[in-house]
């Protein structure tokens, strides 16, 4: 956002793994959309895909407690992220119950109390680092 309104970034990364990380000048970008307009289309529909992302997670925060969030954040991960194992779909990716928190728009401490009724359940345990969703279809029911 900060190549295109030339204000200070709204938010930082966290790299989980080693990361190559490039920089590009507004001027740069600038004169790249210049020299390709089809550019500004496809950065158009990245914007536009950030701000239905944004206006999902208005709606989820103002109609669903913090215990659907949190299943349909679960859900979405393993979707996306997740391996098929013996008894479940494995998450590998390094989030921490902050991570998640953030994600969800909660404390970490809700997070925290939400993930150990859900262990309790059998619906999701801890290996190690990796969160394996055993019970992909009871989350979903609990984000409805």
């Amino acid at each position: 956002m900060s190549l295109l309104d030339n204000l200070p970034r709204s938010a930082t990364a966290t790299a989980l793994e080693p990361t190559d990380v490039l920089t590009l000048a507004r001027e740069q970008f600038l004169a790249a959309i210049e020299q390709q307009p089809q550019m500004a289309a496809q950065v158009m529909a990245a914007l536009s895909s950030r701000l239905r992302n944004a206006d999902q997670m208005i709606e989820d925060i103002i109609t669903r407690d913090i215990a659907a969030r949190l299943a349909r954040k679960l859900v979405e991960i393993a979707e996306q992220h997740g391996t098929p194992v013996d008894g479940g779909i494995e998450v590998q990716a390094h989030l921490t119950q902050q991570d998640l928190a953030s994600m969800v728009g909660a404390t970490r401490e809700s997070v925290n109390k939400v993930l150990r009724a859900y262990m309790v359940r059998g619906w999701v345990a801890a290996e190690g680092q990796h969160l394996i969703i055993r019970h992909l279809d009871e989350l979903r029911r609990r984000v409805l």
